[in-house]
């Protein structure tokens, strides 16, 4: 994958991404890819938006030096109606995915 970083002002930055319902190796691919851009930008977080995807996922590193080490790529799940509080879910299993 040839990804880079999207800028203010690009487009999709303000499209509204899609939910992540097939957890797969291209998945993992894209996960391990979003952390490659991450770490090439000496950043701690980065959002498929901001490569161009449209997936919504983003991935974390956050160094010990700021808060207790938070490493992961993360989902955000849907709201729906009637879920006021939405909640973030950590998944750590794609990391074993082939």
């Amino acid at each position: 994958m040839n990804l880079s970083l999207k800028m203010y002002g690009t487009p999709i930055l303000r499209e509204k991404a899609v939910e992540v319902t097939l957890f797969n190796s291209d998945l993992k691919i894209l996960a391990d890819e979003m952390f490659k851009v991450m770490y090439e930008a000496r950043g701690i977080g980065l959002a498929a938006e901001q490569i161009g995807r449209k997936e919504r996922i983003f991935v974390i590193d956050i160094p010990p030096t700021i808060i207790p080490r938070k490493h992961g790529i993360h989902f955000i799940p849907a709201f729906h109606e009637g879920n006021t509080q939405g909640s973030e879910e950590e998944v750590e299993i794609i990391k074993d995915l082939s």
